[in-house]
């Protein structure tokens, strides 16, 4: 058998050229892809090359461990050398240096999207389509983050239910729902409740209805009543509350002062819900109510402490003046007044003396609605809002309809009238002026509907002339709106042209403070410091109505913008 011996040498130090040897034989690769058999002599090489090959390996076995040691010592060092190095960075940070109280923001702003008074803002939110958990989100994060969070209560106050889920989406919600109920410590909560499938509870079908998880969370969070400030029922069958399915018979609303009821009553056996109205009639901090007035067995709200109350929509109308009597505390009211007879309502007196904001909806006439104001003494109102429609056209306001809004002029500060299918006559707008002698806010929004509309408004610009002030007043004239400082007019369907918009710039112009200063009515007439005109028509096509951009000349630009330069903002947009 032939071979090649020679040296095989590794250098395992650069510096000090230690080294590996051994006799490399290498036989001729002939010998290998044939039936050569070897001689004695070669057998004896090849054996005595074997057992030094096999010593020279643990060599090579033993610098190979050595060398994986100090690879591992290297790569483990390095690890911490780089963790070291992010500790590191991360102390000096300049997020390290945002004050606790920016941090708090942003986390508000991330687990709130929709706002803090949104129905659908709440930090915890278990909806029918998918479940939320922001806070808890944000708290896995980083330590730095969930000692942030987690001492922040105001992150876990608020829980928004859907009673519609029967089937908790890859989370037990139970355990995420009692991690916010710790986390919240005791910061008062916001409860929201609503229920998807609203419609398929029935009092036969209550244990199918109530075994979801939705209900589930519900029965869990009804234990901490006390701790809840703000409660909301949003579209939910009056089934849900029935005392068997709650099992929470002592419920107590120690700190609620906050309650919204859309609760479907019908053919809710009253008995079986009875403990949950008990419990809010007895809720001693209760201030605001909103929703529908219920039916009147479950009416047992603690209306004499209310401050607030708005009222969607009322069933029986005389029992909605009966609450709104009972509510003598109110300092906010809003109702909607729509009975199929208006003459079969028995009105009472209402003694308001507390009320200074007061909003009525109603798609009757503003002479049908004056009836029921005619029915409050309410001498500190400051706020009056009134929506209606269905006039006659053209509609002048009722005498009835001035007799009673005189009635409020002493205190009456802001009024908003918001009218649909109705066409006022020319001096309409001026008349209600004049009886509301201090009034510093008065918008007019008139939105249309039907044929008539389509005609130009004559009480609008009637009432652009009648608050122009005169350059040289006559003595002893009184000043319509001598107090406005706010002016807003909305018209739609209206047939508006140039000579409105000049009319409406010289009015600003004549009681902006330059105005004043040339007439030397400043003493007697307050400064218009914001007015705004809207305008909305449908696309104008071929022949159709002129769009109020068009209408707007660049004269008219300098005007307004010589306005605001004096200190009255002037908007004249078309929506």
């Amino acid at each position: 058998m032939s071979s090649y011996p020679c040296i095989q040498r590794t250098v395992l130090c650069d510096r000090c050229l230690a080294s590996v040897e051994f006799n490399y034989h290498a036989s001729a690769p002939h010998t290998r892809r044939s039936d050569y058999a070897p001689s004695a002599d070669e057998v004896a090489r090849a054996r005595s090359f074997i057992e030094e090959g096999k010593e020279t390996m643990k060599l090579y076995d033993r610098e190979l461990e050595r060398i994986r040691g100090v690879l591992e010592k290297l790569e483990a060092d390095r690890a911490s050398l780089e963790q070291q190095i992010e500790e590191q960075s991360a102390m000096i940070s300049p997020l390290r240096r945002i004050p606790v109280e920016l941090w708090h923001r942003i986390f508000s702003m991330a687990c709130l999207p929709h706002g803090e008074k949104g129905i659908f803002g709440q930090a915890l939110r278990i909806q029918h389509s998918k479940v939320e958990a922001p806070a808890f989100q944000i708290s896995l994060t980083s330590s730095h983050w969930r000692n942030i969070a987690i001492n922040y209560p105001y992150l876990w106050r608020s829980i928004f239910i859907d009673l519609g889920l029967y089937y908790s989406p890859g989370i037990d919600l139970r355990v995420l729902t009692s991690v916010y109920l710790r986390n919240a410590g005791t910061s008062p909560l916001t409860v929201v409740v609503h229920d998807t499938n609203k419609e398929l509870w029935s009092e036969n079908d209550m244990p199918i209805s109530s075994s979801g998880i939705g209900m589930a969370v519900f029965r869990m969070l009804l234990p901490h009543a006390e701790r809840i400030d703000e409660f909301m029922l949003f579209d939910i069958s009056g089934f849900a509350l029935v005392e068997e399915i709650c099992g929470t018979p002592h419920l107590k609303f120690s700190t609620l002062r906050t309650f919204i009821c859309d609760v479907d009553m019908e053919n809710v056996p009253f008995e079986s819900t009875m403990w949950f109205w008990e419990a809010l009639s007895d809720a001693p901090q209760l201030r605001h109510v909103e929703g529908s007035l219920l039916p009147d067995e479950v009416d047992m709200l603690p209306y004499d402490q209310l401050t607030s109350l708005d009222c969607w929509k009322a069933d029986d109308h005389d029992e909605l003046l009966d609450a709104i009597s009972a509510s003598y505390n109110l300092e906010s009211l809003t109702f909607r007044w729509d009975p199929e007879s208006p003459d079969d309502v028995i009105l009472i007196p209402c003694e308001l003396s507390s009320l200074r904001v007061l909003t009525m909806r109603s798609a009757y006439s503003l002479d049908i609605a004056s009836y029921v104001l005619g029915c409050f003494h309410a001498p500190n109102l400051t706020s009056l809002s009134l929506s209606g429609s269905s006039g006659p056209m053209p509609y002048v306001v009722p005498q009835i309809v001035l007799t009673v809004l005189s009635r409020f002029s002493d205190a009456l500060q802001e009024l908003r009238l918001d009218l649909i299918y109705v066409r006022l006559a020319g001096t309409s707008m001026s008349e209600v002026l004049a009886v509301l002698p201090n009034l510093t806010y008065f918008g007019v929004f008139l939105r249309g509907g039907g044929d008539e509309q389509e005609k130009g408004s004559p009480c609008i610009s009637h009432l652009l002339t009648r608050l122009t002030v005169p350059s040289e007043p006559a003595l002893g004239r009184r000043v319509l709106g001598s107090r406005l400082t706010r002016l807003l007019l909305h018209e739609n369907h209206t047939s508006v042209d140039s000579s409105v918009i000049d009319r409406l710039l010289t009015m600003v112009e004549s009681r902006s403070t330059s105005g004043l200063a040339c007439s030397r009515m400043g003493s007697r007439v307050a400064r218009l410091r914001y007015v705004e005109f809207t305008y909305w028509t449908s696309e104008a096509g071929p022949g159709g109505d002129r769009i109020l951009d068009d209408l707007i000349t660049s004269e008219d630009r300098k005007r307004i913008r010589l306005l605001q330069a004096d200190g009255t903002v002037c908007r004249l947009e078309e929506e």
